[in-house]
């Protein structure tokens, strides 16, 4: 083998460590990143989980004062009122099933 065919392996040898130790090190990101994606994830959901909540106290805080509101309002919050008794009885409905 000439000197230059053993630089060449050489230089090869050294591209392939290098290229492992990139591949080592995206592959350490990449599960860091998966984690990270996770946990937004499950913010995420949870964020979801309060703003349900949230509407849920907003159209109750809205249909209370509906009940105190002037005549205009009272039809509203009586259409609500009673779409929250439907809610409710389809909830029976299907506890009873």
């Amino acid at each position: 083998m000439t000197g230059e065919q053993e630089d060449l392996i050489r230089r090869l040898k050294s591209q392939v460590h290098l290229l492992m130790a990139k591949y080592s090190a995206l592959k350490n990101e990449f599960g860091t990143v998966i984690i990270e994606n996770q946990d937004l994830r499950e913010q995420v959901d949870e964020k979801k989980i309060r703003i349900e909540r949230l509407e849920q106290q907003y159209n109750t805080a809205k249909v209370a004062t509906g009940v105190l509101a002037n005549d205009n309002d009272n039809q509203e919050a009586k259409a609500e009122i009673n779409k929250i008794v439907r809610e409710i009885d389809d909830c029976i409905a299907l506890l009873n099933r």
